[in-house]
């Protein structure tokens, strides 16, 4: 009976009207616009643009406290809205250069599975936790001085404790060992420093959210979607150096001259 079956299977798959070429043609499209939106709304998440931009602005401010010079408040703002108008374009350079690349080497069920955790209720309190993370470490890297990175020695619930370390092993699990190396230069042990991530964000998190962060971390998809490897760290860099391209230099140094030379208030 089931070799019957089977051959009566395979008939009528035969007899059944292949697509045209054009019908493949459309498929593929659809299919490939679908993963560019999935994968536009996965880079996007938690404001990247927004970070990107916020990013450019406290380094150009480290930069000229570095070089002595003080900003007063009028300056301040009138700097922070010449850059966001400035880094707007090269952000969404970079942004739509991720998008690009995860939509041509995920999968759409990878990319809902991410945007299933991520646009939920706690999957955006994660979120503000890893923005607070991002602006945290950015920080200190402008200081030059990871040594002064905040203490997470305070003590957590029994249930934060255990959490916070899977956290930190499925980011330790995630690292290059080229990212690894990097950190080393800075003095950073990779162990370490993947247990004070997993500290500081189980302290900014309830044990439901911070367990459902833990579950999305371990989960296959997000292996996927997150593990650095050689291909996304090319992306990456290409991405960075084609939003650099993006930057008038001898603009944005005019713009940053003409308000330096503001009267302070």
């Amino acid at each position: 009976m089931r070799a019957i079956l089977l051959i009566c299977s395979l008939l009528i798959a035969s007899l059944a009207p292949a697509p045209t070429l054009a019908q493949s043609q459309s498929a593929e499209a659809a299919d490939s616009a679908q993963r560019q939106a999935l994968a536009r709304r996965f880079v996007s998440i938690g404001g990247s643009e927004d970070l990107f931009v916020r990013g450019a602005i406290i380094g150009i401010e480290a930069t000229l406290q570095q070089q002595g010079v003080n900003l007063s408040e009028r300056q301040r703002l009138l700097l922070t809205q010449m850059l966001e108008a400035s880094f707007t374009a090269p952000a969404t350079v970079f942004i739509d250069e991720m998008s690009n690349y995860f939509a041509a080497n995920s999968s759409a069920a990878d990319l809902e599975a991410a945007l299933a955790y991520y646009e939920s209720e706690t999957g955006g309190r994660y979120v503000v936790a890893a923005i607070d993370l991002v602006m945290t470490l950015l920080n200190t890297a402008l200081s030059g001085d990871f040594s002064a990175l905040p203490a997470t020695t305070q003590p957590l619930a029994l249930a934060h404790e255990a959490l916070a370390g899977r956290l930190g092993a499925a980011f330790l699990e995630r690292l290059s060992a080229v990212e690894v190396e990097q950190m080393a230069i800075y003095g950073l042990d990779s162990g370490d420093f993947a247990d004070w991530i997993g500290r500081f964000v189980a302290a900014r998190l309830e044990p439901a959210d911070l367990e459902a962060a833990v579950l999305w971390s371990e989960s296959e998809p997000s292996q996927r979607l997150e593990r650095s490897n050689p291909l996304r760290a090319e992306a990456e860099q290409l991405a960075a150096l084609r939003a650099m391209r993006a930057i008038d230099i001898e603009a944005l140094g005019q713009a940053i001259q003409k308000v330096l030379a503001e009267t302070p208030t």
